[in-house]
């Protein structure tokens, strides 16, 4: 324990001197933007690959990664809810653009990296308790996050982006109901996870997992849920891009 808890210290140390370095001669929110990230990556990859099989520390951050999520889901709200009050109002066009840059500061500093912590210990939890996505209730919520993560990777960063952008336009109402629906989604996620496996579930291609994880033969019989599971969010992705494409062709 003491040794993790040094490693933490000088781990988070260097990651704020490295940011503090960086953001003397750029813009801070763009270096976070990148720099963030990566770095939470890089932090998720020590404690997925290092952390002791019997260690609490990936529920842990686990946990940590859905809160900081929810946190950012329910800011999120009520920063929309208070922009749609000021334009109805035509209240001061400096109180909107600070909201909306708020918005977007939030949006490509918090969710990007909840996302990462949720989506690798996620992995890691699949591997040490020997789950595999043919169980539907682990399908369910595995597949839906992955859509909402994709969602946020290409339409949630554009639509906040455009809202810094142009704040006098505001979100188009279909774009920000559908954000709506992605907290929904959330709360929806959270509770087939609370209490899914105690429940009977749909699974639409347990086959195909199953066959997939047999192609994976070449990994270790543990990580070959995993394997499956990282394919699938990679399939997701793809998807996920194709249609971004085809929607918005000039983003």
């Amino acid at each position: 324990m003491l040794l993790w808890t040094t490693f933490s210290v000088l781990w988070v140390a260097a990651g704020i001197a490295a940011v503090s370095w960086f953001a003397c001669n750029r813009s801070l929110v763009a270096v976070l933007r990148v720099g963030l990230p990566v770095f939470t990556t890089a932090t998720m990859l020590v404690i997925v690959g290092e952390s002791p099989a019997d260690s609490p520390l990936p529920r842990i951050v686990h946990h940590a990664g859905f809160t900081l999520l929810g946190v950012f889901l329910l800011m999120s709200e009520t920063l929309r809810a208070r922009l749609r009050r000021l334009r109805r109002s035509r209240a001061c066009s400096t109180e909107v653009v600070s909201l909306c840059n708020c918005f977007r500061a939030a949006s490509v500093l918090c969710a990007p990296s909840a996302a990462i912590i949720i989506l690798l210990s996620g992995w890691r939890l699949m591997h040490d308790s020997g789950w595999s996505l043919r169980a539907p209730w682990l399908w369910w919520v595995y597949v839906l996050f992955a859509a909402m993560m994709w969602h946020g990777v290409f339409y949630w960063t554009a639509d906040a982006k455009r809202l810094a952008a142009e704040p006098q336009k505001g979100l188009p109402r279909g774009v920000d109901w559908i954000m709506t629906a992605h907290g929904l989604l959330f709360l929806l996620i959270f509770a087939i996870a609370f209490n899914g496996a105690g429940r009977s579930w749909p699974h639409p291609c347990p086959g195909a997992i199953a066959a997939l994880e047999r192609g994976l033969a070449f990994l270790p019989r543990s990580w070959r849920a995993v394997g499956a599971a990282v394919g699938v969010w990679v399939a997701i992705g793809i998807v996920a891009g194709i249609a971004f494409q085809f929607s918005r062709p000039g983003e």
